[in-house]
């Protein structure tokens, strides 16, 4: 089993500050390299091409288009990398690589997703909303392949949060 975790991240300050200490964190995982594949994804390039475990993606980086660059993120690393599940945070999430590995292993591994499952009450549409919480999401493959499937479905006026619950 392999796993593949997606830091989210921006191209601008001072979140782009932080990707070295991102990649020395995840390179000391305690888990053997080839049973886990890390990378930061992040907006506002000319293409997209990975490059020292940043995955850089053209796509301008605004509140409009996050749901745009995960999706981005999603199609480059399922076309490109070899992954049983992927794992998306944000760049405050702790995460123990190695016990989440354990865990996943443990797993049936039929389409499964992971991480919180919330709602908030829409005023102007009065309607509940679902939403997974951005902060940590893990995703297996099968999952992340019908989120790309149904990327027409989104809403781009809404966060990939609400999207993805």
């Amino acid at each position: 089993m392999k796993l593949l975790i997606l830091v989210a991240n921006s191209n601008s300050y001072p979140s782009n500050l932080s990707i070295p200490s991102i990649i020395r964190a995840y390179s000391k995982s305690g888990l053997d390299s080839n049973k886990y594949e890390f990378m930061v994804y992040q907006g506002d390039h000319e293409s997209n091409t990975l490059d020292n475990n940043v995955l850089k993606l053209k796509i301008p980086e605004n509140d409009k288009n996050v749901g745009k660059k995960v999706l981005a993120a999603f199609s480059w690393v399922y076309k490109n990398i070899e992954f049983d599940y992927l794992v998306r945070i944000t760049t405050s999430t702790y995460l123990d690589v190695k016990s989440l590995y354990e865990y996943i292993n443990l797993l049936d591994h039929v389409p499964n997703y992971g991480g919180d499952k919330l709602v908030y009450y829409d005023k102007i549409k009065k309607e509940k909303v679902n939403f997974a919480s951005g902060a940590n999401l893990v995703l297996s493959k099968k999952c992340v392949k019908i989120l790309i499937d149904n990327k027409n479905s989104w809403d781009h006026n809404q966060y990939d949060d609400v999207n993805i619950g």
